[in-house]
């Protein structure tokens, strides 16, 4: 998500964005979509959907924040660090303008009325996956119906049955995530070429019967990212990945999601072991729940090294560590779940020298003085 509150500036670990802009970037990049046929709309979209999307509201659904931003490690009482409004990163009923809280509640429906779309060769895009069902006109006004069953993107297969009203010939285009390099596809059993064209998707166009199966996998791997925080003269950070899902180190909430656990430790610098940056984290997982409302207890989690550091962000003005950190006590193996699994978290890391090397980041220009 971009930056967006009151406050013009870069963005950073501590910048915040409203819940209005997470309404309005997901349905933005959807328009495009719609209007381009070009997949990396998509990708923002289902970015933004998954991560930022769950962190803007409470698990039962009945408050919300203003702000969010990626990383939260205080309570929003005042002072509140992330924008104007002393209270505007906690959760609450309605906040005051009360664009956040109506904005709210486009942000579930938007997704789940776009994740397929009509094409212009009479036939259907898979824009954007999870469990669902559409019923459409495709081919010479063939009703289709397709049933999709999945985990995604907690897993990485999508299953498909297409039940066409009669035998009909007409293209189906499956989305191929851009994060997603080598993507498997089969139909009815068959291995279909997966190769996405310019603009991100696969053609499937063939005499389509009742319950045809389509097969989708989207082999996902640990995606580690490093830059600089633009709000606390160039720290240095790193971001966890995994396909679509942003990764963070959990804080606990003791009640509720205003008042962090003051004994939970999240207070590390992000390590690395081997010649890449993203080698010996390891993935762990755990069947779905039959419910799911974004708990800690994330059937997906990764495990990765840190190194506890001494590190007390402001809680008026927090900021990440200036440098690098000198490694000196031993690694320990942390446990990062999803970003929008979490209410208070750490999610743009500190990171050690062996971190900073092997991100091959540059050191920061000097000022000229002038």
């Amino acid at each position: 998500m971009p930056v967006a509150d009151e406050f013009y500036g870069p963005t950073g670990a501590f910048r915040a964005t409203e819940t209005c802009d997470v309404a309005g970037y997901l349905w933005s990049q959807i328009v495009l979509l719609s209007v381009s046929g070009q997949g990396c709309m998509a990708d923002r979209a289902e970015r933004a959907f998954f991560n930022a999307g769950p962190a803007t509201v409470a698990r039962d659904f009945k408050t919300h924040v203003y702000f969010q931003s990626p990383n939260r490690v205080v309570d929003g009482s005042p002072p509140c660090p992330h924008g104007p409004g002393a209270s505007g990163c906690s959760y609450k009923l309605s906040h005051m303008p009360l664009c956040c809280t109506a904005a709210l509640n486009r942000i579930v429906p938007n997704y789940v009325m776009h994740m397929w779309m009509a094409t212009y060769d009479n036939g259907l895009a898979a824009t954007h996956y999870g469990p669902c069902k559409v019923s459409a006109l495709a081919a010479d006004r063939v009703r289709v119906e397709i049933v999709c069953r999945t985990d995604y993107p907690f897993n990485e297969v999508i299953e498909m049955s297409v039940n066409p009203a009669r035998e009909a010939t007409f293209p189906l285009s499956l989305r191929i995530p851009g994060w997603c390099k080598n993507a498997e596809l089969s139909v009815n059993g068959t291995g279909v070429n997966a190769a996405p064209d310019a603009k991100g998707f696969v053609r499937v166009e063939r005499l389509w019967k009742q319950g045809d199966a389509i097969r989708l996998r989207f082999p996902m791997s640990v995606s580690v990212a490093a830059g600089r925080d633009g709000n606390a003269q160039g720290a240095p950070y790193a971001s966890v990945s995994y396909g679509p899902l942003l990764f963070a180190l959990p804080i606990p909430d003791t009640q509720g999601p205003n008042t962090p656990n003051p004994a939970a430790k999240w207070k590390y610098a992000l390590d690395a072991e081997g010649e890449t940056l993203d080698q010996g984290m390891t993935v762990e997982r755990q069947p779905m729940p039959a419910k799911w409302d974004w708990p800690l207890a994330s059937p997906l989690t990764l495990r990765a090294k840190g190194v506890a550091i001494d590190w007390n962000p402001a809680p008026d003005a927090p900021r990440l560590p200036p440098e690098p950190i000198a490694k000196g006590k031993p690694p320990e193996s942390i446990t990062l779940i999803p970003y929008g699994s979490t209410k208070f978290r750490v999610s743009m890391f500190p990171i050690t020298e062996r971190v900073f090397k092997l991100s091959e980041l540059k050191e920061p220009p000097q000022p000229s003085g002038k």
